[in-house]
């Protein structure tokens, strides 16, 4: 009974303070991504050894060879060359122009402008142009390449570096296809210089900077103990709390939302929030220690009124069991007692001296051997008749029944133990003429 009332307690306790309304999990957002020279990556990017969950749609990593990491925009491939998570920058290089000039599609370089820009000082435009009839010039500018490509009439193709309409070689050139890819400037610069292959040019990659537009929320939720996240279904900003959502809400909205009310809005309902569920926690665990503290005060009480009740009937047994063993053994008839019997206070006391210890005969009727046998009775039932009931025997342990086992045997060897016993307990202070009859329970 006491086992089922703990775990009924504790498991009410436990559902009140740790219940969740969901039960999706969202493991592992510890962990970082490493690929090569890209290590230790975490929030706003996923990949790898982190989940899609750990990490913004658009910033999803992967790892080619072990060795190459790439970032997927718009269709495109990007080898990331450098990432800097201090900084909020990245180098990124366009994986189908990586060593190859003369792609099997023709796109142009476009990424989601909310989440990243290259079109700062330190990036420089390059503009590439395939399919190019030249048969009108008469000279091959340095800025012309090859491109054998399905779908092309003409295999000539041309690079220009800047603004396009600047160029006064589209005057009289025609082209089929352009593309349009940003470079490093100081390797714009080298190109133009011819320091620079066009494909060397395009291997180092461009500039990009990228900014988290729940930025404020991660912070906050990072402050509060949690790991950034996204749920891509519900397209919204988690906190995440071990594996599960942390139980209080992220409302504030994205940098440049038309709901946006502040510099930080929602982060009072955040602390609110938290605040309401660390004091629900609190009161609960209180509450738990209280009510814990009481059950279990009220059941050793219990218990030990069961003993204490137990005890006395069990020390009533075998005082009851002693008396009828006087009886049997025809004490209150014995000559020289009937002179004490209205002392019963020291009724006990008056026959071990009178019989025991002066061995006094017991009846001049009886043969020596119920004579004998009387005498072990009588020793045996003052032992369980003693006044202290603690001192009586155990009816389970060196009990009267054990001892009545005796009769058969030596009254010697009786009368030398208990009396033993008996000496020994008389020294005992505290107990008027002569103490207890035996050793106690």
């Amino acid at each position: 009974m006491l086992r089922s009332l703990v775990i009924t307690l504790t498991a009410a306790l436990l559902t009140a303070a740790y219940s969740q309304p969901t039960t999706t999990t969202y493991p592992n957002c510890n962990r970082t991504f490493s690929c090569g020279p890209i290590t230790n990556i975490t929030y706003p990017f996923s990949g790898g050894d982190r989940p899609a969950h750990c990490g913004l749609p658009d910033f999803a990593l992967t790892c080619r060879n072990n060795t190459i990491t790439e970032l997927i925009q718009n269709s495109l491939t990007y080898r990331v060359l450098q990432l800097d998570q201090a900084q909020r920058t990245l180098i990124l290089s366009r994986s189908d122009l990586y060593n190859d000039t003369c792609p099997a599609e023709f796109h142009n370089t476009t990424l989601n402008s909310t989440l990243f820009s290259y079109d700062g000082p330190p990036n420089e435009a390059l503009n590439l142009f395939y399919g190019c009839n030249t048969s009108g010039m008469r000279i091959s500018p340095y800025n012309l390449f090859p491109c054998n490509s399905t779908g092309l009439n003409f295999t000539d193709a041309y690079f220009l570096i800047g603004p396009v309409p600047s160029d006064p070689v589209l005057r009289i050139v025609s082209c089929s296809m352009s593309v349009s890819v940003p470079v490093l400037r100081t390797a714009g610069n080298q190109l133009t210089n011819s320091r620079l292959s066009l494909g060397e040019a395009l291997m180092q990659g461009f500039a990009v900077n990228y900014s988290d537009p729940y930025q404020r929320l991660c912070s906050e939720c990072s402050r509060l103990g949690g790991q950034c996240g996204f749920d891509s279904v519900l397209g919204r900003p988690l906190c995440i709390c071990g594996d599960r959502p942390c139980p209080f809400a992220l409302t504030l909205k994205p940098e440049g939302s038309t709901n946006a009310t502040g510099p930080f809005v929602g982060s009072r309902k955040v602390l609110s929030d938290l605040h309401k569920y660390v004091i629900i926690g609190v009161s609960l665990g209180i509450a738990g220690i209280v009510i814990s503290s009481v059950i279990i005060f009220y059941i050793r009480k219990q218990f030990k009124m069961q003993e204490a009740d137990q005890e006395i009937s069990h020390k009533s047994d075998v005082y009851s069991y002693g008396m009828m063993l006087l009886e049997m053994a025809g004490a209150r008839n014995f000559d020289g007692i009937e002179a004490i019997q209205s002392s019963e206070n020291y009724f006990p006391d008056k026959i071990y001296k009178h019989v025991v210890l002066k061995n006094e005969k017991l009846d001049d009727l009886m043969t020596d051997e119920q004579e004998e046998t009387a005498r072990k009775m009588l020793l045996v039932g003052l032992w369980c008749i003693q006044t202290a009931p603690s001192d009586r025997p155990s009816m389970t342990k060196r009990s009267c029944r054990v001892f009545s086992k005796w009769f058969n045997g030596s009254l010697f060897l009786v009368v030398a133990v208990i009396s033993s016993w008996i000496l020994i307990s008389r020294r005992q202070p505290g107990y008027p003429d002569g103490g207890r009859l035996g050793p106690g329970g």
